[in-house]
């Protein structure tokens, strides 16, 4: 028997739900745009932008082999090179498809570097190794700031010398030490990738040189030890050269080897009747000569006084121990920082702690003996080369008959 379905409130509501349901696909599709056409092109070049850590991406070059063999035939090689040929390679961080992060490039070339980069450029930390020969050797490793040395690092030249040194721009600036291959070594400041300011230059024989250096050379005042014959000379160099100087014994102890190292021999007596004059004389010369080459102003050039060298080297006038106390208390006095220097309008307070009291014509002259302007810096040395240019030699002839005086006087008490 055929029996039919008799329709039930179940039924209804299915077959409302249906008609809503396909109701609303209608008016979904009349509402939902049309896809846009991309072209497969357009995907590719956007798979192609490189961000975050990629493997190894090779580059690569026409072979220049494969245009000469295709003008010049077996004229150039019997079989057809390759057309293309492997390029540089990188491996490592990318951002925006630039390096940016930790990476290695290696170049056609041969090169090879690792370490930091940020938009494309080696900045950070990371080392460097230049292709010479067959060989893959070292360059540089250390700081990098936009594909340049900058910072602390060690570079190695292709003459084998080794430059461990604070770097800016690619160039030496501050403090650092040069190893030679020879042997020597040389600590100290540098300037726009040259020797200049204080350093000490150790030579492969034991020689030391310690002073000061401009533009890679030796000048101004500086100390030449020689270690076989035990011998120092202290003097004031020009263009690499001594000018003028004192060479005397070098009694150091603690560097002193076994006599039979030594060639040690006795100075013979100068026999000038005023050496310190003289030198004086030829130091201020060169001085003077060095601040017109250089055209600069140096105040202790301008002051002719009768000087000496110290143990350490430095020019020293002839005042007495107790006289250079006071003057070196006077100077402390007003240079209350500490610095070794005080502005040249400051001499007058420094004359008036040692009982001087200048009018103002004679500051200008001293000044103009200083050659130095009211702000400009004058250093203790300059200072006391000062006082002795200023000294008559009448009142050093007061000096020592008053300390004869006194003498006879102690003789006379204890007798």
């Amino acid at each position: 028997p055929i029996r039919r379905a008799i329709p039930g409130p179940m039924a209804e509501a299915g077959r409302e739900q249906a008609a809503a349901a396909a109701a609303g696909a209608e008016i979904g599709e009349e509402e939902q745009p049309a896809r846009s056409f991309v072209p497969n092109w357009r995907k590719n070049e956007a798979r192609s932008h490189k961000a975050g850590t990629r493997s190894t991406i090779f580059w690569v070059k026409e072979n220049p082999r494969y245009r000469s063999f295709k003008r010049d035939g077996k004229l150039v090689a019997n079989k057809e090179p390759a057309r293309y040929v492997m390029g540089s390679t990188y491996a490592g961080d990318w951002l925006h498809n630039k390096r940016h992060g930790f990476g290695t490039q290696t170049w056609a070339s041969g090169n090879k570097y690792q370490g930091d980069w940020k938009d494309g450029k080696r900045d950070g930390t990371g080392t460097l190794w230049i292709k010479r020969g067959s060989k893959l050797q070292k360059e540089y490793t250390g700081q990098w700031r936009a594909n340049k040395r900058h910072g602390l690092g060690v570079f190695y030249d292709p003459e084998g010398n080794k430059h461990e040194a604070n770097w800016v721009a690619g160039r030496k600036n501050g403090r650092g030490k040069l190893f030679y291959v020879d042997g020597s070594v040389y600590e100290g400041e540098f300037e726009d990738d040259q020797r200049c300011g204080l350093g000490v230059l150790t030579y492969a024989n034991g020689n030391r040189y310690e002073g000061h250096w401009f533009r890679d050379l030796r000048e101004g005042t500086g100390s030449l030890f020689y270690l076989s014959s035990r011998k120092v000379l202290r003097a004031e160099w020009v263009d690499d050269s001594p000018t003028c100087g004192v060479y005397s014994d070098w009694d150091d102890a603690a560097e002193t080897k076994s006599a039979e190292a030594h060639h040690a021999f006795k100075l013979p007596d100068l026999g000038l009747a005023t050496p310190d004059n003289v030198l004086s004389q030829a130091l201020k010369h060169a001085r003077l000569a060095r601040a017109e080459k250089h055209g600069q102003k140096e105040s202790s050039a301008a002051a002719p006084a009768p000087v000496a060298f110290n143990q350490d080297g430095d020019f020293t006038p002839s005042f007495s121990d107790e006289e250079l106390n006071d003057i070196a208390a006077a100077f402390a006095a007003i240079d209350s920082e500490g610095s070794g220097a005080v502005e040249g309008q400051q001499i007058v307070e420094v004359l008036k702690e040692l009982g001087i009291f200048p009018s103002d014509e004679d500051m200008e002259q001293i000044l103009d003996e200083l050659g130095a302007a009211p702000e400009d810096q004058v250093t203790l040395q300059a200072f006391i080369g000062l006082l002795a240019s200023l000294r008559s030699p009448e009142d050093e002839s007061d000096a020592e008959t008053e300390l004869e005086g006194k003498d006879s006087t102690d003789d006379h008490e204890e007798a």
